[in-house]
């Protein structure tokens, strides 16, 4: 029973991801990291001052840009997928087939976090392409002279996944649960909006004086937390944090609540569009 479940899974998430490649969702995952190491490009170019470490510094700018443009691509993201199985009775269909509810719900559930990888591994990929072209237009920048930071690399965006994965599984939640494409994606830009303006009132109430206040409040929303500082900044004078903070710790143990909650839920709903 056990093995025909795992089979199940493999089958539905195979053709979950065969059926999102053609689909926008798939494109935002590869032009999301595009879009953001351009930025950071365009910033290296104009910069006056050359880097010293340009590795380093580049990885960790193109992860700060990524991490503030991350809960806005993963809410339309997760809207993109699901949206899918609404059109012509998709989710019907679905469930006609002569396999276990779980097995559908966690396959798209694990293709959408497929998703999340492969735009971070696009991002490595992009970021070792054009560094080489950077130094071309600006020779000073030593690319090529120095070796490729992966450690940094490896820190930051594993970071950017493990931050993510609160998002996906709430928004998840929500669309399937609200049939509508609009609703959710309005849920989610209004958890992620809220905490920037309760902290833009207090700092005009002048109740926010301090930056550690400002970012414990945008730590705590597990939707603004990939865009606090000390989610993307690596740690002063070579000390050591761990992977996995305990605030990240907290936001991965309520998400897997909710993923079992949803699954549940899942389970029971008799209707589907």
């Amino acid at each position: 029973m056990k093995s025909l479940f795992i089979t199940d899974f493999f089958n539905i998430y195979r053709g979950e991801w065969l059926k999102t490649r053609k689909t926008l969702a798939f494109w935002m995952a590869i032009l999301f990291p595009f879009f953001c190491t351009i930025l950071v490009s365009l910033k290296f170019l104009g910069d006056k001052q050359m880097p010293t470490e340009p590795w380093p510094m580049f990885i960790k700018q193109v992860n700060n840009v990524m991490s503030f443009f991350l809960p806005f691509f993963l809410i339309l993201m997760v809207s993109f997928t699901t949206q899918i199985e609404y059109k012509n009775h998709g989710w019907k269909q679905l469930y006609a087939q002569p396999v276990p509810r779980l097995s559908i719900f966690l396959g798209k559930y694990l293709t959408i976090l497929s998703l999340m990888v492969v735009s971070v591994i696009f991002a490595l990929i992009i970021l070792s392409g054009l560094a080489p072209i950077l130094q071309l237009i600006r020779p000073g920048l030593n690319f090529t002279d120095t070796s490729f930071d992966f450690v940094t690399f490896y820190r930051l965006f594993i970071h950017t996944i493990l931050g993510g994965i609160f998002i996906i599984t709430l928004q998840y939640w929500l669309c399937i649960r609200l049939r509508g494409f609009m609703a959710p994606i309005i849920t989610g830009v209004f958890f992620t909006i809220i905490p920037i303006a309760y902290v833009m009132i207090l700092g005009i109430a002048g109740l926010l004086k301090k930056g550690k206040e400002v970012l414990k409040v945008f730590e705590y929303d597990p939707y603004s937390y990939p865009f606090s500082s000390t989610f993307h900044m690596m740690p002063a004078n070579n000390a050591t944090t761990p992977i996995v903070p305990d605030i990240l710790q907290f936001h991965l143990g309520i998400a897997f609540a909710i993923l079992i909650l949803a699954a549940i839920d899942n389970h029971f709903r008799k209707v589907y569009a």
